[in-house]
């Protein structure tokens, strides 16, 4: 496992995820105080927060409530995690700056991206019962074909459908970690987890694993909108 797992970092440096926007940001260096909201508002409101006071740049923020960043503002924290039920909204042309990752502005929260449509298969390489596949939408010489198999939407309630060649399957899914790279589905009682998720409007990167048959599956993914 541990030569697996090698081989798959070198493929995720290779470029799985170059170009990519991330919509969250994991904490890599000391913050300065944590920012935790006081009740549902506009993030620039002193009466979101508990405190009193709106965060700076180099803040942690932990979300507990539904925040929106109103249009064409530009906040900045250090780096934000989620509570249950947190949701960060943004008006039109509102981005929030973080500390921990400055090249990198928020957009939209990760609700709002899995939500926003049908997310298919456009980059898959996996390995599952010592078998290698890859996958790539519009390539030639594909070892496995997701051309129309394997489209997922997803619901804010944590419900969703999986979709494999015209026939729906539902599934149930949820966060794992306040950072929000981490994803857990149940699909007819076969768990398949997500980790490493990197963020963008219009596209997923992840890594994607699952036990079946006492066969490990792994896999790095990128999905995206039709």
């Amino acid at each position: 496992m541990h030569r697996l797992y090698s081989f798959f970092r070198l493929l995720f440096f290779f470029g799985l995820l170059s170009g990519s926007v991330a919509a969250n940001s994991r904490v890599s260096r000391p913050f300065s105080s944590t920012y935790t909201t006081a009740q549902a508002g506009v993030w620039n409101n002193a009466a979101t927060w508990v405190g009193g006071h709106v965060p700076a740049l180099n803040d942690l923020v932990v979300i507990n409530h539904v925040v929106t960043i109103e249009a064409n503002r530009v906040e900045q924290a250090f780096a934000v995690r989620y509570g249950t039920g947190g949701r960060l909204l943004f008006g039109a042309n509102a981005q929030l700056r973080l500390g921990s990752d400055p090249c990198t502005p928020i957009t939209a929260d990760p609700v709002t991206i899995l939500t926003s449509g049908t997310w298919r298969i456009n980059e898959h390489r996996s390995n599952f019962g010592n078998v290698l596949n890859y996958y790539k939408r519009g390539a030639p010489n594909n070892t496995i074909n997701f051309d129309n198999s394997y489209y997922m939407t997803f619901n804010a309630n944590g419900t969703g459908t999986n979709t494999n060649t015209g026939t729906p399957a539902s599934f149930t899914w949820s966060f794992q970690d306040p950072e929000r790279t981490k994803i857990i589905f149940e699909q007819q009682t076969v768990y398949t987890f997500w980790e490493n998720i990197v963020f963008a409007p219009g596209a997923l990167a992840f890594t994607e694993y699952s036990t079946n048959n006492n066969f490990t599956y792994l896999a790095q993914i990128r999905r995206g909108l039709p």
